[in-house]
């Protein structure tokens, strides 16, 4: 009998710890985070806006993800429970936008196009520039 029930409370113990450590394995989380990091490096970058393609975008995206992640961590270990929330979110936008530049061949240029459009919408593009 008690050589069925240690396994059971090891998995429960196991399974507890899991919850309540912030990542149980940090070695790799430190080998995933390098390389992400080696998946977004590129040199040079594009020194003009409009030659960056999806895959420029993607990798933008994926180099934001990281600063996030650490900021959302830091945010949940100091208990600031909505920035973390937010921080979170997003980290999900910013997700969904490198995955959609990836998949659309188009998506650089629909988001330079979208870009333009809410400057000319909040009218600073063309607006006169007020000196003093």
């Amino acid at each position: 009998m008690l050589s069925t029930v240690t396994p059971i409370v090891l998995v429960i113990a196991r399974m507890v710890l899991r919850g309540v450590l912030p990542y149980p394995d940090l070695l790799r989380r430190a080998r995933v985070r390098s390389r992400a990091r080696e998946l977004a490096t590129r040199i040079p970058w594009p020194q003009d806006e409009t030659t960056a393609t999806g895959l420029d975008f993607a990798q933008l995206a994926l180099l934001r993800l990281l600063w996030l992640q650490r900021e959302t961590r830091r945010a949940v270990r100091t208990r600031q429970r909505e920035a973390a929330a937010l921080l979170a979110r997003t980290s999900m936008e910013t997700c969904i936008l490198g995955l959609w530049c990836l998949h659309n061949p188009t998506a650089a240029s629909k988001l330079r196009t979208s870009e333009f459009n809410d400057l000319v919408r909040n009218r600073t593009v063309g607006a006169p520039v007020r000196h003093g």
